[in-house]
């Protein structure tokens, strides 16, 4: 399972398939935990809770938390200790080993169990997430720009004009 497709003889059988199966699982998971703990949330609240939740550096954090780095250098094979350093620490794939381990344990013991074990790891986080105040984004403050705009669209032109509202900023 802590094989990296680099140093798979062939890339199926690397942790890569886990990986994709894992992160579903932990999607949902985190999903589910959302809905059930904040049932006044709206859908776009549950989206951005979830969305820094799962994030490559939540599930990096856990990673680390887990030893999960030092378990992959462990099985490590003939590899050169710089390239073994730096793949083990390397974000990226400690949030790919994370996703890796929840399919593993899925697939052994299902989704009942895993959901509990990702909750609890994933519990302070959550709560972070909840209680902190998300800073704008380019893409929202776009959108918020992008209401005070209409983009008709012109046939004569062939192309969206840009016309002002008359709404306030």
């Amino acid at each position: 399972m802590f094989t990296h497709a680099s140093w798979a003889l062939v890339r199926e059988s690397s942790y890569e398939r886990l990986e994709f199966l894992g992160d579903s699982v932990l999607e949902l998971a985190i999903a589910r935990a959302l809905y059930d703990r904040f049932p006044d949330a709206s859908e776009g609240q549950l989206a951005k809770i979830r969305a820094h939740v799962v994030s490559r550096q939540s599930c990096a954090a856990v990673a680390r938390e887990l030893d999960l780095g030092a378990r992959l250098a462990e099985r490590a094979q003939e590899v050169p200790a710089p390239e073994l350093q730096r793949i083990s620490r390397s974000r990226n794939v400690l949030a790919a080993l994370l996703e890796a381990a929840i399919a593993a344990v899925y697939l052994e013991y299902g989704f009942e169990i895993v959901t509990g074990a990702i909750v609890e790891a994933f519990d302070d986080r959550i709560e972070f997430a909840r209680t902190s105040t998300p800073r704008p984004t380019c893409r929202r403050r776009s959108r918020e720009a992008a209401g005070r705009f209409s983009t008709p669209f012109s046939p004569s032109r062939a192309r969206p004009m840009i016309v002002a509202s008359s709404a306030p900023p």
